[in-house]
């Protein structure tokens, strides 16, 4: 388990951009607001079953410009992001111990897509989970 929390981690996309954002960048950072749970996750080409994922009770919350991350009812991450809503795909950034690649997202409602990449793996360009390139987190959101 120690060793699952330590992947899942290191997966959240890192290094955030400084500026500050525009009325877009703005407007979409205003609508990741809330609190997210984690409904799937791959990481490493291989699916978390529905067991382990309830047993983590994972949940992502975007609250003005920090994401934390938490994992059986404790904070895992709690780091600084931004996104860049211009690009295609979208592209969110976390500070992660100054260290890290870029993930890309899709926001769709009350789903969010997530696809980080692992390690010094580039940033990915498609929406799947690659064993050692990237991982692909599915989240919905939680009610208000």
């Amino acid at each position: 388990m120690k060793r699952l929390f330590l992947v899942l981690f290191a997966c959240l996309p890192a290094t955030a951009g400084t500026g500050e954002p525009d009325d877009a960048t703005k407007k979409e950072i205003a609508q990741l607001q809330g609190s997210w749970k984690v409904v799937s996750l791959t990481t490493g080409g291989e699916e978390l079953s529905p067991k382990q994922l309830a047993d983590l009770e994972m949940k992502v919350v975007f609250s003005g410009d920090r994401l934390k991350v938490h994992v059986s009812g404790g904070v895992s991450a709690d780091v600084p992001f931004k996104v860049n809503p211009s690009k295609q795909p979208k592209v969110m950034e976390a500070a992660l111990k100054g260290k890290g690649s870029p993930g890309i997202y899709f926001l769709s409602g009350d789903v969010l897509i997530l696809c980080a990449a692992e390690g010094e793996a580039p940033t990915p360009t498609e929406f799947v989970s690659v064993k050692g390139k990237s991982a692909l987190w599915i989240l919905k959101r939680e009610k208000r």
